[in-house]
């Protein structure tokens, strides 16, 4: 567990996660990794965050 990891399993557990950075202030990215993550939702995660221009890294999900 990092300090500020979240997990999601939903698409409102990702918006909701997303807010969060934008409250504490400017990130430098946004990391998606999670082998159990399902593919749609690790591509939503990543729409999501780059709608507002936060970059992404992350592991794509082994399914």
């Amino acid at each position: 567990m990092w300090k500020d990891e979240v997990e999601v399993g939903s698409e409102a557990d990702v918006d909701a996660a997303l807010t969060r950075p934008k409250q504490r202030g400017k990130v430098d990215f946004v990391k998606i990794a999670d082998n159990r993550l399902k593919p749609d939702l690790f591509l939503y995660a990543q729409r999501r965050a780059n709608a507002p221009r936060i970059r992404t890294l992350g592991h794509i999900p082994r399914h």
